[in-house]
């Protein structure tokens, strides 16, 4: 039988030099950022827009710069253009969550309330007070406890301004004859922090309206006087005044005047008080405080004349 002519193996191993067989690396996947977390970055990209760095906000969200800045520029919350039909629908609109950010911040009273009291005063209750919440949380506002400071009157502000404008140009020798007394008081009891609805960031943190000032509490039980001055500092003495609660008098504060302050009391100096009611410092009337006062500064005066004399 005729032998029949087949391909050799070494013509069926020829290279082919048309087609690269160079590896190639697979392209780089893309950060895969779910939804939520994209509304809100791009609800936080729209309220700081200006006031806060990208390469800060998307550290804060936890997306590099280049994910961060993909997800802005493409301005949706969906990872494709396809509509879903998955997931829970949203109960506020973004304009309806705008109006309630709008009216908490008004006031600290409005700032202290639910979302949910809220919505349902100005006609926006479509859903629970969980999906409201939830929904508000998504939009970038948040719970927080709120900032506690002082309390101090527009009056006193004012004041305050006028006295240091007044001594704008005296020097430190000027401010070592002064002596400064006050008395501060203590609770037994903690008075209760709020909880405001804000967004994140100092500028949101230290706002008037969202900010709790604190006012005298009824639970102080212990009371400590003492007076400072240029590297001076006098012994806390701690008292029980004759007025309610433990408040101090007229009387009580003659009597701290002359037992606690008087036996180190230097004529140079100068005692400046906080002008508070049991310090008779208010108004025309003569009184206790008053009248100790002026002989303690005839007195004083005598002891000048010894000296220069």
């Amino acid at each position: 039988m005729a032998r029949t002519n087949k391909t050799t193996r070494r013509t069926c191993r020829q290279v082919n030099s048309s087609v690269s067989i160079t590896p190639t690396s697979p392209r780089r996947s893309q950060t895969i950022v779910d939804t939520p977390r994209r509304t809100r970055l791009i609800c936080a990209a729209e309220s700081t827009a200006g006031k806060l760095p990208r390469k800060e906000l998307f550290k804060a969200y936890g997306v590099s710069e280049s994910t961060g800045y993909r997800l802005l520029k493409s301005k949706s919350t969906r990872r494709s253009e396809r509509i879903h039909n998955r997931g829970r629908k949203r109960v506020l609109a973004p304009y309806q969550c705008d109006a309630i950010e709008t009216v908490e911040n008004a006031s600290f009273q409005f700032a202290a309330t639910s979302h949910y009291a809220i919505a349902r005063a100005i006609g926006l209750d479509n859903g629970s007070e969980r999906a409201i919440r939830r929904n508000m949380a998504e939009y970038g506002v948040g719970t927080f406890m709120a900032q506690q400071k002082k309390f101090i009157s527009s009056t006193s502000i004012e004041k305050r301004g006028i006295w240091g404008f007044d001594r704008r140009y005296w020097h430190l020798n000027d401010f070592k004859r002064y002596k400064y007394s006050d008395e501060s008081h203590f609770a037994c009891a903690l008075q209760r922090q709020a909880r405001i609805h804000r967004r994140r960031g100092t500028d949101a943190r230290n706002a008037p309206k969202k900010v709790q000032f604190r006012f005298k509490r009824r639970n102080q039980v212990w009371h400590v006087f003492a007076y400072i001055g240029w590297d001076f500092k006098s012994k806390l003495h701690f008292y029980t005044g004759s007025g309610a609660g433990g408040r101090l008098t007229q009387v009580d504060y003659v009597t701290i005047l002359e037992e606690v302050v008087a036996p180190n009391w230097d004529p140079n100096w100068v005692l400046l008080e906080d002008n508070d009611n049991a310090h008779g410092t208010r108004g025309d009337a003569d009184n206790k405080c008053k009248q100790r006062r002026n002989v303690w500064a005839s007195v004083g005066n005598l002891i000048l004349q010894s000296r220069l004399i």
